[in-house]
C-alpha cells in the first residue's frame, strides 16, 4: 500500500504529519508514505528539508511535480492499494489527487468541504462533529478521532536529566520557554521582541532560567546572522547559544528538543500556533502573545495575502483590516477556542517587552493561578491517539 499525504505548514507537518506516519509504520512497516507538500503562505521555507529528516517518509514531492507525473504518464489507476490524506493544505489538490489516481481520500479537519469527495474525516471533537452534518456531511463518513496534535508530543529523558542537558546541572530551575514561532516573517520580528521580555522578566525575576526553544523548521544559519545584525551579543555553543545583555541576563536559544524544554518549563511565553495545544499536552501553563505593532505583515487567509505590505497605501489596508478581524475573534490561543472560553491568557495588541514581562512575572508569582491553568489544561487534553485511529482507517481493506 502507498499513502501520500498532503500537508505545508510547520504546524502541519510536525504536529499532523510525523505521528500518522509513526503510527502507520508501526502497523504496517511496508506501507510506503510519500509526502505531497502543498503551496502555503504560512510555509517557512524548510518544509522540505524537515520532511526527508523525519523517520517513515519515504518520499518528498511537491503538488506541482506529482500531478505532473500523473498527467505525463497518464495514469488513472494503480495496481497496489493506495490512499490519499489530507492533512493540510487547500482540499482542491487533495481532491485532484485523489480523483487522478482513483484512490479513496481522507481528511482530518476542522471543517468539512467537498463533502463528496471525501471518503472519510477524521473530526476533533464531537462539536465538529454535530457542525459538519449540518454542512452535509453524512455520519458514516464522519470519525471523531480527537486532537492530532497531541500525538506529536515526543519526550525521550527524564527531568532531571533534560534540566542537566539545559542548565548544567540537575537542580530545579524556574525554567521560562519563550517560543518565537517557525515562519521568517515572525521569528525576525519576534525573536528579538522575545529576548527583550525575558531581559525585562529576568530584571524583575533574577532567579528564573530564560530560554528560546526554536522551532526545527527556523533556519539556524540565517537567525544568527540577523541576531548579530540586530546588535546581539552572541556566544556560541554545541546545539544552542547564548544572547548576552548589559543587565547580565543570559538567554539561551536551543535549536533542538523542543518539547524536552518546555516539559520542564514554569511558564511558556508564545505566539498563537499547534505548539499551544503541545503545551497544553504537557500541561505547562503559557501566555499567550500576539503583537500587533505590525500587525500588516501577518499572513492571512483568500486575496487579503496579496495585499503588499511595503507598498503605500496597501501596507495601512492591510494593518486596518487585521486590527479590525483582531476585534471580532473571541480568542486565538487553541486550548482557549477547544475550551469555549478563556483557560491561558491572551495578550493582544500594540505591546511591549515590558508589559509582556510584566504579565509573565505576575504567574509566575501567582503558584495557584498556574496550577489551576495546569489542571484546565489536562482536563481539555485528557483524550489522546487520534494518529492511530486515523492510521487503523488508512490500512483497513
Amino acid at each position: 500500500m502507498q499513502v501520500f499525504i498532503t500537508a505545508n505548514s510547520p504546524g502541519e507537518l510536525s504536529g499532523w504529519v510525523s505521528p500518522v506516519v509513526r503510527e502507520l509504520k508501526a502497523r504496517n512497516a511496508s506501507v510506503r508514505v510519500t509526502l505531497v507538500i502543498t503551496p502555503c503562505q504560512y510555509a517557512s521555507g524548510m518544509e522540505a528539508e524537515f520532511a526527508q529528516k523525519q523517520p517513515g517518509i519515504d518520499g518528498v514531492t511537491t503538488v506541482k511535480s506529482l500531478l505532473s507525473n500523473l498527467y505525463l504518464h497518464k495514469k488513472t489507476s494503480c495496481a497496489e492499494p493506495h490512499r490519499v490524506l489530507f492533512l493540510g493544505g487547500d482540499t482542491f489538490y487533495a481532491a485532484l489527487i485523489a480523483k487522478k489516481m482513483r484512490a479513496p481520500l481522507f481528511g482530518y479537519v476542522s471543517k468539512v468541504r467537498r463533502v463528496k469527495e471525501f471518503s472519510m474525516f477524521f473530526l476533533p471533537d464531537e462539536r465538529t462533529r454535530e457542525e459538519s452534518i449540518k454542512r452535509g456531511a453524512l455520519p458514516h463518513q464522519l470519525t471523531v478521532a480527537g486532537h492530532l496534535g497531541l500525538d506529536s508530543i515526543q519526550i525521550n529523558s527524564g527531568r532531571e536529566e533534560i534540566l542537566r542537558r539545559l542548565t548544567g546541572s540537575g537542580r530545579e530551575s524556574t525554567v521560562v520557554t519563550f517560543l518565537p514561532g517557525s515562519r521568517p516573517a515572525y521569528i525576525e520580528y519576534m525573536l528579538p521582541f522575545l529576548l527583550h521580555s525575558a531581559n525585562k522578566l529576568w530584571e524583575m525575576r533574577p532567579e528564573i532560567y530564560p530560554v528560546v526553544a526554536l522551532s526545527p523548521f527556523a533556519d539556524r544559519a540565517h537567525i544568527l546572522k540577523f541576531l548579530q545584525k540586530e546588535g546581539f551579543k552572541i556566544e556560541t555553543g554545541d546545539g544552542f547559544c547564548d544572547i548576552l545583555a548589559k543587565s547580565g541576563c543570559r538567554v539561551r536559544i536551543v535549536y533542538q528538543n523542543q518539547h524536552e524544554v518546555i516539559s520542564v518549563s514554569s511558564l511558556a511565553v508564545t505566539i498563537p500556533g499547534t505548539n499551544n495545544l503541545q503545551i497544553a499536552g504537557m500541561h505547562v501553563p503559557m501566555l499567550v502573545v500576539v503583537p500587533l505593532n505590525k500587525a500588516e505583515y501577518i499572513p492571512l487567509d483568500g486575496l487579503a495575502e496579496f495585499i503588499f505590505p511595503k507598498v503605500y497605501p496597501l501596507g495601512l489596508i492591510k494593518r486596518n483590516l487585521f486590527l479590525a478581524m483582531n476585534r471580532k475573534v473571541k480568542c486565538v490561543s487553541l486550548p482557549n477556542m477547544i475550551a469555549g472560553r478563556e483557560i491561558v491568557p491572551e495578550m493582544r495588541g500594540i505591546l511591549r517587552p515590558a508589559g509582556v514581562a510584566t504579565a509573565a512575572a505576575d504567574l509566575l508569582a501567582n503558584s495557584g493561578r498556574r496550577e489551576h491553568i495546569a489542571h484546565e489544561l489536562a482536563e481539555i487534553t485528557r483524550q489522546r491517539g487520534a494518529a492511530g485511529i486515523i492510521a487503523e482507517a488508512l490500512l483497513a481493506d
